[in-house]
């Protein structure tokens, strides 16, 4: 074949030429096909159904059913994991779950008086997105977010901690999800259970099958910004900052929408202190990568 191509051509510039053969022969080969499927009368064949693999959005959250980490502490919770204010935020968030119509003064009341009465919870690690295969009916890992505190490998050497940051669905409208809309940056700092024993006391007047599973510790960037940046297209979020620490919440595992790419806004000088793992604490302001579907 490529022979009869080289032939084909003034043996100047071959290589266009040999490739516009290659195109005419393709060509002709489908037409002919073509014209022979029309002259045997044959019916079509059925169309079939297909999302090519990168754009099929369909994904199912997964957890270990064991945590990574049994029984820690919530001194260690705090100070490792870096869930400044756990505890207040999860009373708020089973104040809100057994009483969602509450707010304001009343609602900073009852977080006041709720006794947690718990000392510590399951952690894990990683978080899980399972993607579909129709064509070869397997279910593979399309994403992950890894919420895993700093550690010493098998040799004694320092390993930073390494808490992702997500895309968690704050609206539930109707109709198609809308990322600047419906969703907001969050950096997970951790993803625990509370103990089964205390379950019952925890969530008292809820019933069993609409009791959270799993939940998230996430520190709150701030929404999108109304418009994308001019330049280059992106969203601009930064961190939500509070009087002694950052604005942070716990909500269920299951409003995990997915990973997200964030950009460092370096300015007009990068500052070469940052590192993958101080960043996100270092830097004042990011882009969202929403081009990024991993």
């Amino acid at each position: 074949m490529a022979k009869d191509a080289y032939h084909s051509t003034n043996k100047k510039d071959e290589y266009p030429q040999m490739t516009k053969w290659l195109e005419r022969k393709e060509k002709i080969a489908k037409h002919e096909s073509y014209l022979s499927w029309i002259h045997s009368g044959e019916h079509p064949p059925l169309r079939i159904h297909w999302i090519p693999p990168g754009l099929n959005t369909i994904r199912t959250l997964k957890l270990t059913r064991h945590p990574s980490v049994h029984a820690v502490k919530i001194p260690e919770v705090i100070h490792r994991y870096g869930a400044t204010f756990f505890r207040a935020a999860l009373c708020r968030f089973l104040v809100q779950l057994k009483n969602p119509h509450l707010s304001g003064r009343r609602l900073e009341d009852a977080v006041d008086s709720l006794f947690l009465g718990i000392s510590h919870v399951s952690t894990y690690h990683r978080v899980k997105f399972l993607q579909y295969d129709n064509l070869t009916d397997v279910f593979s890992t399309a994403d992950s977010i890894h919420v895993q505190p700093s550690r010493k490998d098998k040799h004694g050497k320092d390993i930073n901690g390494r808490f992702d940051t997500a895309l968690v669905r704050i609206n539930d409208s109707e109709g198609p999800m809308q990322v600047t809309r419906d969703t907001r940056v969050a950096q997970v700092r951790l993803v625990f259970t509370v103990p089964e024993k205390s379950a019952d006391y925890l969530f008292e007047g809820i019933p069993v099958k609409d009791r959270p599973c799993h939940l998230a510790y996430v520190e709150w960037f701030s929404p999108f910004s109304t418009q994308p940046d001019e330049n280059c297209g992106l969203y601009k979020v930064s961190r939500c900052n509070v009087e002694g620490g950052r604005l942070a919440s716990v909500v269920d595992v299951r409003r995990l929408v997915c990973s997200i790419h964030l950009f460092p806004r370096f300015g007009r000088i990068a500052d070469r202190d940052w590192t993958s793992s101080t960043v996100l604490d270092q830097c004042p302001s990011f882009f969202t990568n929403l081009y990024s579907d991993r």
